[in-house]
């Protein structure tokens, strides 16, 4: 985590040309929703960036603590290859647009909500999926379902 936080420093000074300074909050799973809504609803300037639950988008859309990051995106080829090109279709539709399949992109997908696993056929062996468009033992592209 160390390592994204100054990866993103460094693009952030870069590309955008701001300083950055990252701070991990770790709040349990169970309070976090409520934290969230606590910090938004307060117009807190205590963070920039919260992982969302994909649940939450339409929420913190419609109630005006996220806005549409479509352009950013769009405008930025690395940004745009990264999210459009190079995640999962599913994880666009689910995780980034709001409403749901359109292209108001609102979010950046941070993670998946599961692991996933395929037994081969010809092995009988368990393969864990890893990343974005990862090749199996096949070596095809699996989407993620």
């Amino acid at each position: 985590m160390e390592q994204t936080a100054t990866d993103f420093a460094t693009y952030a000074r870069e590309k955008l040309g701001c300083r950055v300074n990252v701070k991990f909050d770790f709040t349990p799973w169970g309070t976090y929703y409520t934290r969230v809504t606590s910090i938004v609803t307060a117009k807190s300037s205590e963070v920039d960036i919260i992982f969302a639950d994909s649940q939450w988008l339409g929420e913190l859309y419609e109630g005006g603590h996220i806005i549409s990051i479509k352009d950013f995106i769009l405008e930025d080829p690395e940004l745009r290859f990264a999210v459009l090109n190079d995640t999962f279709e599913n994880l666009i539709y689910f995780y980034t647009a709001y409403p749901q399949g359109s292209d108001n992109y609102v979010a950046i997908p941070g993670y998946a909500d599961a692991t996933l696993y395929r037994i081969t056929e010809q092995t009988s062996s368990l393969t864990r999926m890893r990343g974005p468009r990862s090749k199996l033992s096949t070596g095809m592209t699996y989407p993620l379902l």
